[in-house]
């Protein structure tokens, strides 16, 4: 290593620094900040937060929102060399901030990957171009052969547990008989081939595109190193070119990938994860079979592509015999506005198609013939398309699907002389549910035009555009956003760090600026531990030109190779006065800083400057050597949430070197925490309620994530009925009330709308203030899926929590009633649950605990020894949070217990006392059906002659009918005005019989559903309105006798119509 030789590099040219200074993130100083006064020890206090006012609040992911985050990546000899990246017609667009020496290849590597991890992406896409027959020597152009380096640096660096390797794969493009028949860049093909070549063999298309391509970067690349979706590795097929076959729909595209899946699964037991370009299925639908995404390349700047079709192969990709004519549509509503109309007896048409199924579109119209279609040769189905009183468009008149996963024909023939139209054909496969729903976004950082010569790294207005492409892909729900560089033939995105100089050559405002843009919408955009290499510098300043090395950066900064932990490079010559500085560092919070430097003199110091306010003077002591570092505390800063700052590091005194600095966030000091019981809210699909981003700011959003041990998602269930976490309270945006009001946290201030209350018979938490649920928004179990507040609905299981184990028992009690009117006894620890006829015992008293737990008797309802099988016993032990202990009520009257997701059972099925309880696989049988106790409303319901409304027989038979008796306290009387607006008995609702309208129809008992049949209002005049019917419940007769049957009848407010229900 040289010796330092006391002298500066760190100089800034006039020029650049001005222009530097000008850019919206922030000036670029080169004055220090006044020393402060240091204590005896010579060195300021360091442990007092230094509050820093403002920083940039810059667009940025939006808080909750998923889905991952990767780069593109070429390589070449001349750009790992640090060579600039120039097209043969045209001036430099951009040259790299490093130069490494040709000797030092790790070098390149090193910096590249440590790139990706401060841009905070979650997979780098290797360009895959193959390599040609008999050469034997990695060229670097796409050569996947060339990647083992890669895969070295990212084990080096120590960041493979969160830096992957994906692929795109760029050979489609090359598929081609033109580009084949020139002689492909990597390699050339003699005799042509094409891409349908039917076995895999030889010189075809099937070995360009696996052998000489995927195979290798799968053999290369470790395969806990490759990205993976649902487990699977990624990779991206690029755009497919200037085919050399005639038809484009005769799935050579399909049994392309076909082929590569196969081999992979056979060769490294992988199944590939293929997101195509648009351009594959609208080349070939049938690929439709084979791919798992899609993604809009060239319908930028758009971006995001919500993948929600089965392609239709529309009619002008068929090949129609005589007897058919081309038609525009009239504005009707054809696919593409075109379809095929015949007149002639016998015409047909014939497609085949890779699938498990098809479906034929056509008109159907009152003036419309019929035709025979056929599958595979089978016996044909006539269909009519003569239906209908009016023209319909684009109508499925044939489905055929179950079939095997391989090639199929469908054939289509007109049986008349009257019209008939062929529209197109819908693919059926088993990967479209795959496909449904899921968004692939690609965000460029500029414009691109294709096939010309204009080409950028960053983009011609100042970041705008990068952002721009990264809103409407990331904040746009996208699964997963790909940044492609530019277009050139390496499709090389991996100058991320720019060189000095002016705008113009670099396209960037200063070096870091696409690190900066990627990291604010990475899914960690503020980390807590953030690591700055000091070579990466946006700018510089000291007194003395020149770098003593001049070497690996450009411009005038002292750069070495280092040997310190990590490796990598560090800035040397550091002379007193020097300082260096970073436009936009994503900080927040307290944040500790610390300067990783060596020097083997005395006197020298740092000092770091945030957003202009200077932190502590600190002393460097002498480590004894240039290269033998230590770490130095350099202060603590307050920060607000959310921004980003511009650091300056200072070198006020001294000469040293610097090899990175640190930002630490320091968790803020969690307030005491109230009385109660403490721990995860679990919801929909096991997941978690968190903080959208981590954050405790006031107004953050209550969002599901995948449970973890983190302060966010441990929440306090406190007596005065809040709901806290980290000192701040749950609570409604505004106080708001109506449904779809967001859930935030806030201050706690004893407000309505911070007061929950736990319904565990529904699994409900009812806010005070609206009296509406806690729900998680559309069910979704994604992570980062928003919260707010919903009328309660005991059918929707997003409003189903698990609050934390411990908290209080109390909540509603009462009787179990289920099979025949009989109830739920418990028994003494260990012994059997059993049914039992109805009555006042302790024993039959159960208390829905707020933790999910069935108590009676100080005891839980317990499947005994924690078993999952059919049969397993049902038995009373001591509670213990176990998650055999828990149950939920479903809207259909059935207890489903949490572990093994099946539901109490009465064996025998039986109603006679004594009858055990058990588990048994859900079937909303009588036997599993249950009336628990609920926080609603419970009692009977009286009516005409002050008798009251009963179950006949307590008997739960669905259809069993509503009668009138004498009024009594058993289980067939007691019914639950439930928030769904149901009336439950039995663990069942009162429903009108048939869901009919008419007079006189019956009102009996059958299984919850939620059918508006089975749904009641209650009206000031004492009736009760069926909510489908419109009409009242109405005892028949009139009669007040026993026995004397309900229905439902023209609203009169009669006596026999008005009931008073349990209050």
């Amino acid at each position: 290593m040289p010796g330092h030789q006391g002298r500066t590099a760190l100089v800034l040219g006039l020029t650049a620094l001005t222009a530097l200074a000008s850019v919206a993130l922030g000036p670029v100083t080169a004055q220090a900040a006044p020393d402060q006064a240091p204590d005896q020890a010579g060195r300021a206090a360091a442990d007092t937060p230094v509050v820093v006012d403002g920083g940039t609040v810059l667009p940025g992911r939006v808080p909750g929102k998923n889905g991952a985050l990767g780069v593109t990546f070429g390589f070449s000899d001349i750009t790992m060399a640090g060579g600039p990246y120039e097209q043969p017609v045209n001036h430099n667009y951009n040259r790299p901030m490093y130069r490494p020496k040709a000797s030092d290849p790790d070098s390149f590597w090193d910096n590249y990957v440590e790139e990706l991890t401060t841009a905070g992406v979650d997979f780098v896409a290797v360009d895959l171009r193959g390599f040609g027959p008999g050469n034997a020597v990695p060229d670097g152009a796409g050569d996947p052969r060339a990647l083992t380096p890669l895969v070295d640096a990212i084990k080096r660096r120590g960041v493979a547990d969160r830096l992957k390797i994906a692929a795109l794969d760029d050979t489609p493009a090359t598929l081609t008989d033109k580009k084949n028949r020139a002689v492909h860049h990597t390699g050339g093909y003699s005799p042509p081939f094409d891409i349908g070549d039917a076995n895999g063999t030889g010189e075809g298309g099937y070995q360009y595109f696996w052998d000489n391509n995927q195979r290798e970067f799968f053999s290369r690349i470790p395969d806990d190193m490759l990205y993976k979706v649902d487990g699977r590795p990624l990779i991206y097929e690029w755009s497919v070119n200037d085919f050399a076959f005639s038809n484009q729909g005769n799935g050579n595209l399909s049994k392309l990938l076909q082929y590569a899946r196969s081999r992979a699964e056979a060769e490294f037991g992988v199944d590939p994860y293929y997101v195509v370009d648009s351009s594959w299925p609208d080349r070939d639908p049938s690929v439709i079979s084979q791919i798992d995404g899609i993604n809009n390349w060239f319908e930028l700047p758009r971006g995001s592509s919500n993948v929600t079709y089965q392609p239709v192969i529309d009619n002008g990709q068929l090949a129609f015999g005589d007897g058919w004519d081309y038609r525009t549509s009239d504005g009707a509503g054809d696919y593409k506005n075109t379809y095929q109309s015949s007149t002639v007896a016998g015409a047909s048409v014939t497609y085949s198609f890779i699938g498990t199924g098809i479906q034929y579109l056509a008109r159907t119209a009152p003036d419309q013939g019929s035709v025979d279609v056929s599958v595979d040769g089978q016996a044909p189905v006539t269909v009519k398309l003569n239906t209908g009183s009016a023209p319909k468009t684009q109508q499925s008149v044939f489905e055929k699907s179950g079939l095997a996963d391989g090639t199929h024909t469908i054939k289509v023939v007109n049986k008349s002389a009257a019209p008939v139209t062929v529209d197109g054909f819908r693919v059926l496969t088993g990967r479209s549910a795959a496909l449904n729903g899921r968004a692939y976004g690609v965000a460029t950082p500029g414009f691109r035009v294709v096939n010309s010569d204009v080409s950028m790294i960053m983009d011609p207005d100042h970041g705008r555009k990068l952002s721009g492409t990264l809103d409407a892909t990331v904040n746009a729900g996208a699964d997963l956003t790909l940044v492609e560089g530019f277009t050139d033939w390496e499709e090389n995105a991996m100058l991320a760090r720019t060189a000095d100089g002016t705008y113009a050559e670099r396209l960037t405002d200063y070096p870091n600026q696409m690190i900066d843009t990627l990291r604010r919408y990475s899914t960690d955009p503020f980390p807590k531990e953030y690591r700055t290499e000091a070579e990466t510098a946006d700018a510089f300043a000291g007194a003395t030109p020149g770098s003593t090395w001049d070497t690996y950066r450009s411009g005038d900064i002292d750069v070495q190779p280092t040997g310190d932990t990590g490796g990598g490079w560090n800035v040397g010559d550091i002379a007193p006065g020097e300082s260096l500085t970073w436009n936009s560092r994503p900080l927040q919070g307290t944040v500790k800083l610390a300067a990783r430097v060596a020097t083997p003199n005395t006197g020298a110091q740092v000092r770091f400057v945030v957003d202009g306010t200077a932190g502590p003077t600190v002393d460097v002591p002498s480590t004894g050597d240039w290269q033998k570092y230590t770490t130095v505390d350099a202060g603590t800063f307050q920060l607000p949430a959310g921004t980003h700052h511009t650091v300056r590091l200072e070198f006020p005194t001294g000469s040293l070197n610097a090899n990175y600095w640190t930002a630490t966030t320091i968790a803020a000091p969690v307030a005491p925490a109230p009385v109660g019981p403490t721990g995860p809210i679990t919801g929909i699909g096991g997941k978690c309620v968190d903080l959208a981003g981590g954050s405790v700011a006031d107004g953050t959003r209550a969002v599901l994530n995948t449970c973890a041990t983190t302060g966010t998602q441990t929440w306090t269930v406190a007596p005065d009925s809040s709901v806290r976490v980290l000192g701040k309270c749950l609570t409604t945006e505004n106080g708001g009330t109506a449904n779809g009001t967001r859930v935030q946290i806030a201050s706690c201030d004893g407000s309505k709308e911070q007061q929950w209350s736990v319904d565990s018979s529904n699994g409900y938490l009812v806010n005070a203030r609206s009296g509406f649920c806690l729900e998680d928004a559309d069910g979704s179990t994604a992570d980062g899926n928003p919260l707010i507040i919903w009328a309660c609905n005991p059918g929707d299981v997003g409003q189903k929590w698990q609050v934390p184990a411990g908290t209080s028992a109390a909540g509603p009690s009462g009787r179990i009633a289920g099979y025949n009117g009989k109830c739920v006894e418990a028994g003494a620890d260990g012994t059997p649950v059993q049914l039992n006829t109805c009555g006042s015992a302790a024993s039959q008293s159960w208390t829905v605990a707020a933790d999910g737990t069935l108590r009676a008797q100080g005891k839980c309802m317990t499947v005994a020894g924690g078993a999952t099988a059919n049969g397993a016993a049902v038995q009373s032990s001591s509670c213990s949070g176990a998650a055999s202990q828990k149950w939920q009520a479903q809207a259909n009257g059935t207890l489903v217990g949490t572990q093994s997701g099946k539901c109490l059972d009465a064996t025998g099925p039986s109603s006679a006392n004594g009858t055990k309880l058990q588990i048994w696989a859900c079937a909303a049988s009588d036997n599993q059906i249950w009336g628990v106790p609920s926080s609603r409303p419970a009692g009977v319901v009286s009516g005409y002659g002050g008798k009251c409304a009963e179950v006949t027989g307590g008997t739960t038979a669905n259809g069993t009918a509503v009668q009138l008796n004498t009024c009594g306290s058993g289980s067939a009387q007691s019914w639950t005005a439930a928030s769904d607006g149901t009336l439950r008995a039995l663990g069942k609702c009162m429903t009108v019989a048939g869901g009919a309208t008419a007079n006189g129809t019956a009102v009996q008992l059958a299984t919850c559903s939620g059918a508006a049949s089975q749904k009641w209002q209650a009206q000031a005049n004492g009736t009760l309105v069926g909510t489908q019917s419109g009409k009242c419940l109405d005892a028949t007769g009139p009669s007040s006798a026993n026995g004397t049957k309900l229905q439902i009848w023209t609203c009169a407010a009669s006596d026999n119509q008005l009931w008073k229900l349990p209050a």
